[in-house]
């Protein structure tokens, strides 16, 4: 049985870009990021560790929702970066792309 103890609050997002979580407690992390979009959206998500991008995935044509989630063994001030990018010009305005971000530690 696992725990999600919260490390850090969960965000809400408008719009594209970066969001950046130190670990302050050596563990395992779970990183959660639920996405809605325009469907002509093409709306990347990418999770980091320490500037290595272990996973990332692209919306697909008419998807309005995307969703992604990993876990990282993570030491004490390693980072853990969400980035959210996209190539159509649609979702450069500010509220076309709303996401929510969760990184707990897993005890």
């Amino acid at each position: 049985m696992s725990i999600a103890i919260k490390d850090s609050p969960t965000v809400t997002v408008c719009g594209l870009g970066t969001y950046v979580h130190t670990v302050k407690t050596a563990g395992l992390f779970l990183a959660s990021i639920s996405s809605t979009m325009n469907p002509i959206s093409t709306l990347e998500i990418s999770i980091q560790q320490n500037s290595n991008t272990p996973v990332t995935i692209t919306a697909a044509s008419n998807q309005s929702i995307l969703n992604l989630q990993t876990k990282f063994q993570c030491a004490v001030n390693d980072t853990i970066t969400v980035v959210l990018s996209s190539s159509a010009v649609p979702d450069n305005q500010l509220n076309t792309v709303s996401s929510l971000i969760a990184i707990d530690r897993i005890a």
